[in-house]
């Protein structure tokens, strides 16, 4: 039952899940490197987790 009995999650969304997740990783780390270099490492970290899963 848990969340579907109020909001159910489209089987599309895990499919695209890995582009949400580069795009995520990709929209930290395009203003990060200068203004945030820690939160330039976890979006760099992220896009890395992504890419070697395939």
């Amino acid at each position: 039952m848990g969340y579907n009995k109020y909001s159910s999650i489209d089987t599309v969304f895990f499919e695209r899940l890995d582009y949400y997740l580069l795009r995520m990783g990709f929209g930290i780390c395009s203003w990060t490197f200068n203004a945030a270099p820690e939160y330039y490492k976890q979006g760099m970290e992220l896009i890395k987790r992504v890419i070697n899963k395939f």
